[in-house]
């Protein structure tokens, strides 16, 4: 059963390279050639949730603690997604148009692109201090405006785990401002 994944309009820098295989890597081969930037980026991401809940249980101090140890985490996932981008910048890179659990779209004019091809692609998303490292297959092509369709063919869960993740904050967003701005509108009549 394919699982249908909910998408959102969406600007994450890309870069994007021909995967050179016609079948994508498993889980477990796709984690042996994750960068090692990325693989760092996962292992500080934040506390370890039984951790957290182990230490919040002491009291206030502790609650302030793990908070700060998480907000550390994040501002150091910042710089490291910042390097990781910079690292290739100009290099195949694109700009996504969309992304989902399930995959992305970009554009590219007069490019060399093909249907169903596999390829592998570095998401970075540095508003929220993650970066993706996946294989994705191309399942549309629109040769007359150059959007490309890519439908993840192999990903880690904790990172589609993550872009769902992301989909849902970056929506969440437009709905609190829609919110905000109808409150606005309505205290003004």
């Amino acid at each position: 059963m394919e699982e249908t994944y909910f998408s959102i309009s969406y600007n994450a820098a890309i870069q994007i390279e021909p995967a050179g295989t016609a079948t994508p890597p498993d889980e477990i081969e796709i984690a042996g050639e994750i960068p090692p930037l990325f693989m760092l980026s996962d292992s500080i991401e934040h506390l370890d949730p039984t951790t957290t809940k182990s230490l919040k249980k002491y009291g206030t101090e502790f609650s302030r603690l793990v908070d700060q140890v998480n907000s550390y985490a994040n501002k150091i996932n910042s710089i490291l997604c910042y390097l990781m981008h910079h690292e290739i910048e100009g290099k195949n890179e694109y700009v996504t148009d969309s992304i989902s659990g399930g995959g992305f779209s970009f554009t590219a004019k007069n490019s060399e692109f093909q249907l169903n091809s596999q390829l592998k692609a570095k998401i970075f998303f540095p508003e929220y201090a993650i970066a993706v490292f996946c294989y994705g297959r191309i399942t549309e092509t629109d040769p007359q405006t150059g959007k490309i369709k890519v439908e993840f063919s192999s990903i880690r869960e904790e990172d589609r785990e993550r872009m769902i993740g992301i989909v849902t904050r970056h929506q969440q967003k437009i709905l609190r401002k829609r919110a905000e701005e109808r409150n606005k509108n309505h205290d003004n009549t």
